[in-house]
């Protein structure tokens, strides 16, 4: 079968409905799903923020079911059965209620041992020198150099792992030079020990943390715990 075009044009809110009727429906019957707090979010958040403070919110909400999946990517709320999400942005997304979590800005770590081998001290520095990419933020370093007046183009020896966490690890074991998340990584185990701001002093782009759900969702005691936990989460760190 092949949508006529105004099917096509209404077939977003068609599943929109049929998704809104399912949790409702789940809501009124009860049993796991209504319990569960469905959870997306960037690998290094649910690292640092999420986990570590899952303990606190099952001692106060023990009713609730928090399911957590780390993805880089946006999930569509018209598509995809989670309640909460958490982007990195402007907070400017139609169609959907965003409260601001924490905000932040990039900068460079890296083992101690390798900024004194390196004498870094510079964003200057940094070029020749090896950095290590995350695959979901390609161009986070190439943004961060050019606020700070340098033009270093992506190198054949530079390292592109898949995750944040993953480049923090590479970093710590003297891979290379990271692109981490201030003040995130500052709740890294060990930070400040052998991993390190790299350039203390030079930051670049700010940007900003938010929980997003459906507008429908400021109705579900679970969510307002969720959120009212989280942003409490959220001003430890900052």
């Amino acid at each position: 079968m092949v949508l006529s075009e105004a099917g096509e044009a209404l077939a977003p809110f068609v599943r929109q409905g049929f998704l809104a009727f399912e949790r409702g429906a789940y809501a009124v019957r009860g049993g796991a799903r209504a319990r569960q707090i469905r959870v997306s979010a960037l690998a290094m958040f649910s690292q640092l923020v999420l986990i570590p403070n899952l303990g606190q919110f099952a001692k106060r909400w023990p009713a609730y079911d928090v399911r957590i999946e780390s993805s880089p990517r946006f999930v569509d709320f018209d598509q995809d059965d989670f309640d909460v999400g958490v982007r990195v942005g402007d907070g400017r997304w139609p169609g959907l209620k965003c409260t601001e979590l924490l905000r932040i800005t990039g900068a460079p770590v890296a083992n101690l041992e390798v900024i004194q081998r390196l004498s870094l001290r510079d964003p200057r520095d940094l070029v020749g020198t090896r950095l290590i990419h995350d695959t979901a933020q390609p161009h986070a370093w190439r943004t961060w150099l050019k606020a700070n007046g340098v033009d270093r183009p992506d190198e054949e020896g530079d390292l592109w792992l898949d995750s944040a966490p993953a480049t923090l690890h590479a970093a710590d074991q003297g891979l290379g030079v990271a692109f981490a998340i201030d003040p995130l990584v500052r709740a890294w185990p060990g930070f400040g020990e052998r991993l390190v701001f790299a350039l203390p002093g030079f930051s670049g782009p700010a940007t900003r943390y938010w929980v997003v759900r459906r507008p429908e969702s400021e109705r579900d005691p679970k969510i307002r715990a969720f959120i009212t936990w989280l942003r409490a989460a959220c001003r430890d760190l900052g």
